[in-house]
């Protein structure tokens, strides 16, 4: 009886969980890319299908480049008073700051930064990614490596903006769990791009991507760490010069 009720709650998540897909589907359809219908597929857990074709390196940053674009623009209609109150403080930082050429510099490279992050985020990914898969006897192409990271960042950005749309309204507040269980989906779809890709067993493809998990936190917490420090030190050095 017990494993009756249990396989008939699954179900029902499972059909809830069709119709939340259904829904963003329908919504990301309403915008005219050409890789919308891949992070869709991908999306509905045919990852086979996607990783078939085989994209160049310039073509992936390219395309996550658009998913940055589309995800920022869905982050400020949904988020749009944290994007006003970031503006101001900007706006307030900048006017204190330019009076300092190290501060202007500062200024720059933090601009830099973030027009950088896409492609270096992605590269970043892929080398982890890739070097953790081979360490553990993957034998699939740098390139595909790549294309999961991008597809699985596309098919999360699809899944996932209903609910940041929400937060325009508030309602987002209430439901923003749903973008913890997305994100552990994402994973998943990760998980069976790298067992695809690279012809690797279960337990070794769940191995890349805890591992790569792991490297890719101690060494962006040692460099946000570092990077802190010496922006702490360049601010102290305009304040008391």
């Amino acid at each position: 009886m017990t494993d009756v009720k249990e396989s008939e709650g699954f179900k029902s998540l499972s059909e809830l969980f069709d119709k939340y897909k259904k829904f963003h589907f329908d919504l990301a359809r309403k915008v005219d890319y050409k890789e919308i219908p891949n992070w869709i597929d991908f999306a509905d857990n045919k990852v086979e299908k996607v990783l078939e074709k085989e994209k160049g390196i310039w073509d992936s940053i390219k395309e996550m480049y658009i998913i940055y674009i589309l995800w920022t623009a869905v982050s400020v209609i949904g988020l749009w008073y944290v994007w006003a109150i970031y503006g101001f403080l900007f706006g307030a930082v900048l006017l204190a700051f330019l009076i300092n050429p190290i501060a202007v510099v500062v200024l720059a490279a933090f601009i830099l930064y973030l027009l950088l992050s896409p492609a270096l985020g992605l590269l970043w990914s892929t080398i982890t990614y890739y070097i953790v898969a081979r360490a553990l006897g993957g034998k699939g192409s740098f390139r595909k490596t790549m294309s999961i990271i991008v597809k699985s960042t596309g098919a999360y950005m699809i899944l996932s903006a209903g609910v940041v749309l929400s937060y325009a309204i508030i309602i987002g507040f209430v439901i923003s769990p749903i973008l913890y269980a997305v994100l552990l989906y994402m994973l998943y779809l990760q998980y069976r791009g790298i067992k695809h890709v690279h012809k690797l067993s279960r337990n070794r493809s769940i191995g890349v991507i805890v591992g790569s998990m792991l490297v890719g936190f101690v060494i962006y917490f040692a460099l946000i760490f570092a990077i802190y420090i010496s922006v702490m030190a360049l601010i102290a050095g305009v304040l008391y010069v």
